[in-house]
């Protein structure tokens, strides 16, 4: 299996941890998991991409990571994917709306998902609306959060960028995340939640095997790989294997 989605755990630099901790901590959830890769998603500025990199550096082949920018100034963030991607060999970008606080409408966010794709030629997940692991309480009114909208906007900002949309945060964005992976360039992972909402809708997955990776989010959403993999198998059928492991291979190139 891959989990194309462990978070780097946010209270890392808080508490001193150093590369090889927080590689060692992560290794053990992925062999307590029967996981043979982690895909490591930074969300800047709690993590530096030269930090991403070295936990991937203690992994011995285990630990891929991406790396992550503020797409707000312009003329930062481009030359740091830029240096990140060709210098640190980071395989990807990572992009948190509701942590970073940015407006996917902002057309430097958007010149930022072409430059990833057109110019370094790699993948971008973009995190989905805010759900509990983010918002505690009921029935929050944040009408500055992205809406869905916002995200169906993505694969025809950036026509080029291969996009993974994670995070779906409830049944309205899972209808419109599962409508947006017909697109061309649009992939799906299952963190946060998304294989029980697409129980609870009881939405048929099998054809969309070929565009979905298993991804769980760990640490911050609680899901572990080995559950999500025998839902996965379950939901995908026939197709499962593309999910656990198919996909992310051909997006990452991993060999």
């Amino acid at each position: 299996m891959i989990d194309f989605h462990v978070h780097l755990p946010l209270d890392a630099a808080k508490r001193g941890a150093s590369p090889a901790e927080v590689a060692q901590e992560l290794l053990s959830y992925a062999g307590g998991e029967g996981v043979e890769v982690l895909v490591l998603v930074p969300v800047a500025p709690y993590h530096s991409n030269d930090f991403a990199a070295r936990v991937a550096e203690e992994g011995s082949g285990r630990l891929v990571a991406l790396a992550s920018v503020v797409p707000s100034p312009l003329d930062s963030a481009l030359p740091e994917l830029r240096r990140a991607v060709e210098d640190l060999g980071l395989r990807g970008l990572s992009l948190h709306p509701p942590l970073q606080g940015f407006c996917l409408r902002n057309p430097q966010v958007w010149h930022l998902l072409r430059f990833a794709g057109e110019e370094l030629g790699v993948p971008v997940l973009v995190h989905g609306p805010p759900s509990t692991v983010y918002v505690r309480g009921a029935a929050v009114q944040a009408p500055w959060l992205n809406s869905p909208e916002d995200y169906a906007l993505l694969p025809h900002v950036a026509p080029r960028t291969t996009i993974v949309l994670s995070d779906p945060g409830g049944l309205q964005g899972l209808e419109l995340f599962l409508g947006l992976a017909s697109s061309r360039n649009v992939y799906l992972d299952t963190s946060h939640g998304f294989l029980r909402l697409a129980r609870a809708r009881q939405a048929p997955l099998e054809h969309l095997s070929g565009k979905v990776l298993l991804g769980t989010g760990y640490p911050l959403s609680g899901e572990r790989a080995g559950e999500l993999a025998a839902a996965v198998r379950e939901l995908f059928g026939a197709g499962a294997e593309k999910v656990l492991r198919g996909n992310a291979r051909e997006l990452l190139g991993l060999t």
